[in-house]
């Protein structure tokens, strides 16, 4: 042996196909109950633990190269535990606190909490700025380094770094000294939080809603390096931003209601934006497509098939928060709206339209029932409500400020919209 060998091409995907294969001939029976595995139909990493007979799914077990992560009641999870050992050489099973990734993980009955408190203290770390303010090529590979831990940090729990990161990301190939201050700002940010990460609630099923926060900042954040004729001559871009929680339903009514962090995003549009109104528009179509992945995922997990997308309003709502109340207006207002100055923006408005009222049929009728007729006394409004920028969760994704008031909200775990009674189907 004059050097390492890490064995053949095709070993990764040999691995997948004797894995998957094994999971899905894999049968538990558990209290009585046979369990079957099904692979996922839209993520195929996530194998489903499915009672047929009673229509459920009872566990669920997450898949990335040779790390299995199970989710199953504690009872069943133990079982599907021997089983799997007896298949594939598991040295050891972490369970309630564990580290992957550097996230760590501390699980009790009622929430999971996930933060990177310990990953922070070793791998995020200021860059040093030079006294003679040239930034050398060892400066620029430091920043780089900081900028990737920052990335990661961000995407995994710190939803409020996002913008900073992004913004630090544009800048990388050829940072200047302000970029390389920006970097230990957004470094600083990340050590004051440290402590603060996701939470994940447990919620009845019956009672959940999708609830997106959407946002935009209009021609504040700078363009990727590239080609100046490819950019057009336009140095700035729109910052959109979404963030999706599962939340209880009684948050809509003015009560306080539980709510998990699910996902968030924050880059800037791909579109040139000619106005605040067309940045809260795209950032809209964003946070609805988003939101209607993740529900498509999350029903295909509960049910183990995909629910067509007219359909799954059925099951489950998704209601939308915008501080812009242009947007809100435009959506709301019946007939035939006027049309946007920037007259593309009316085919997008026209699509969000469309698909926020096949939404308010099925929240209507699961209201007043299939047979209930319309009337100016009972509305069929779509599901998307203003509130004013201080109310506004995605706004700290969308621009350099203060997160201690977000984080105030977030690790409260609780949440009550203060929506007025003609804002919401009722």
């Amino acid at each position: 042996m004059v050097k390492g060998v890490f064995g053949l091409s095709t070993s990764p995907k040999l691995w997948w196909l004797k894995l998957s294969q094994d999971l899905k001939t894999l049968e538990i029976v558990w209290k009585g109950r046979t369990l079957k595995v099904e692979q996922n139909p839209v993520d195929p990493c996530v194998f489903m633990f499915r009672d047929f007979e009673h229509d459920q799914t009872l566990g669920l077990l997450l898949t990335h190269v040779d790390d299995l992560m199970l989710m199953a009641d504690g009872d069943l999870s133990l079982h599907i535990q021997q089983k799997l050992q007896e298949r594939f050489p598991v040295d050891e099973w972490q369970s309630g606190d564990f580290e992957y990734v550097g996230c760590e993980y501390h699980c009790t009955p009622d929430e999971i909490q996930i933060h990177q408190s310990s990953y922070v203290e070793g791998r995020v770390s200021k860059v040093t700025i030079p006294k003679d303010g040239l930034v050398s090529r060892d400066a620029r590979e430091e920043n780089r380094t900081s900028i990737g831990s920052l990335s990661w940090l961000a995407k995994q729990t710190r939803p409020d770094l996002q913008f900073a990161v992004s913004q630090a990301q544009k800048k990388q190939n050829d940072p200047n000294l302000e970029d390389l201050k920006a970097t230990n700002r957004a470094v600083a940010s990340a050590s004051r939080h440290q402590d603060k990460g996701i939470v994940l609630k447990k919620m009845n099923e019956s009672d959940i809603i999708f609830l997106a926060y959407h946002d935009a900042a209009w021609g504040n954040a700078d363009v990727n390096d590239g080609d100046p004729q490819w950019l057009g001559g336009h140095q700035v871009a729109s910052q959109i931003a979404t963030l999706t929680l599962l939340a209880e339903k009684r948050c809509l009514l003015n009560q306080k209601g539980k709510f998990s962090v699910m996902d968030w995003k924050s880059k800037g549009c791909q579109r040139v934006c000619r106005s605040t109104f067309a940045g809260e528009t795209m950032a809209c179509c964003e946070a609805t497509e988003s939101t209607i992945y993740l529900r498509g995922l999350y029903l295909s997990m509960i049910h183990g098939r995909i629910i067509p997308e007219a359909e799954c309003g059925r099951h489950i709502e998704m209601h939308f928060v915008t501080d812009c109340k242009s947007l809100y207006d435009h959506i709301h207002r019946e007939g035939i709206p006027k049309a946007p100055t920037e007259k593309r923006l009316a085919i997008d408005l026209a699509g969000l339209r469309q698909i926020l009222m096949v939404e308010a049929e099925h929240q209507w009728r699961r209201l007043h029932g299939q047979d209930a007729k319309l009337t100016p006394q009972r509305p069929c409004r779509p599901p998307i409500h203003w509130l004013p920028t201080d109310e506004q969760l995605a706004d700290v994704l969308t621009k350099m400020m203060s997160a201690d008031e977000w984080w105030n909200v977030i690790c409260a775990g609780e949440i009550q919209l203060p929506l007025k009674l003609s804002q919401a189907n009722k």
